[in-house]
């Protein structure tokens, strides 16, 4: 069993074993995990709840986040991949797409942008190769909702 270097981070992963024990020992390592996240995000609305920090409705963050995650992929994805891969071939379709989404998520600084950049380049990938949209949609909602959640 291999799990990642850094503690709490990742799940861990059970290589080529068929039995009961190293199943389990993958479901526990994930429940763990999700057991951290749900710590961590409960550790942050007891802070911002001291400091008086206003808190939305879970269902306004899920309800925002696919809604957003729906408008940019259909756009940087859908439309720009879209109408320049057969202008100026995937390549350059791929990357004018990843520099639009850069380019509206600098506001949210360099910590932002290096976190946007490397889901930019795997969507847009995806998109070029496959052709497909919703999982693109889903992954990027899920995403937004992870982020938020601190915020619900």
């Amino acid at each position: 069993m291999a799990e990642c270097p850094a503690p709490g981070v990742g799940v861990a992963v059970a290589v080529g074993e068929d039995d009961l024990a190293g199943r389990w020992r993958l479901s526990f390592a994930a429940e763990r995990q999700v057991l951290l996240v749900a710590m961590r995000v409960a550790h942050m609305q007891e802070i911002r709840a001291q400091l008086g920090v206003a808190t939305a409705p879970i269902g306004i963050v899920v309800g925002v986040s696919v809604i957003n995650a729906a408008f940019e992929e259909i756009f940087v994805s859908g439309y720009v991949i879209t109408a320049l891969k057969p202008l100026r071939g995937p390549t350059f379709a791929l990357n004018v797409s990843v520099a639009i989404r850069v380019l509206y998520h600098l506001y949210q600084g360099q910590l932002g942008v290096l976190s946007v950049l490397p889901l930019g380049l795997i969507f847009a990938y995806w998109y070029v190769r496959t052709g497909r949209l919703w999982p693109l949609v889903v992954a990027h909602a899920i995403a937004d909702i992870v982020a938020l959640a601190a915020y619900a």
